[in-house]
């Protein structure tokens, strides 16, 4: 090796142990990182908890294919937002004293709309159309005018509470 002819056989062991704590502190900060991360996703959890199909009677009640698609309504997928990410955007540009209880109306009409749209596709009276829809509209008011989001949320329970009547 070329350490050979300028380093001494105990040198050369120093510099081996010095490349090994290098790599550990490496290791080490790439492992603090990704906890920050994790810590950093468990506090965005903490503003919204995902809705648990044990918390809801009628969700116990739905097929595993239904099952299927109101996980895939609240989760999202590589084509679209879940409703938990379009919540947690909308949260984050609510002012803290106003955040418990906009989470709740979020999480009320999300799970009403996902327990619809999740029925199969003859009988359902929810179609992607309207997720689509409603989506952007939330997420549009709350870039631009996010005092209006408790009208619009309002709204949008209206327009569903007619759909399903």
């Amino acid at each position: 090796m070329l350490y050979n002819r300028f380093i001494s056989p105990n040198a050369y062991s120093v510099v081996n142990a010095v490349r090994a704590l290098y790599v550990l502190i490496v290791v080490q900060l790439c492992l603090c990182l990704t906890c920050a991360q994790v810590r950093a996703q468990d506090a965005e959890a903490a503003i919204i908890h995902d809705v648990n199909l044990n918390d809801h009677p009628e969700l116990t009640q739905l097929s595993a294919e239904e099952r299927k698609w109101f996980r895939i309504f609240q989760e999202g997928n590589f084509l679209a937002d879940g409703w938990q990410a379009i919540t947690r955007k909308i949260l984050a540009s609510t002012p803290e004293a106003e955040r418990a209880q906009r989470r709740i109306a979020l999480e009320q009409l999300g799970y009403k709309i996902g327990l619809e749209w999740s029925r199969s596709n003859d009988i359902r009276r929810i179609d992607t159309r309207m997720l689509q829809e409603w989506g952007g509209r939330l997420k549009k008011v709350a870039r631009q005018n996010p005092e209006q989001i408790p009208d619009l949320i309002a709204s949008i329970n209206q327009e569903l509470d007619e759909i399903l009547d």
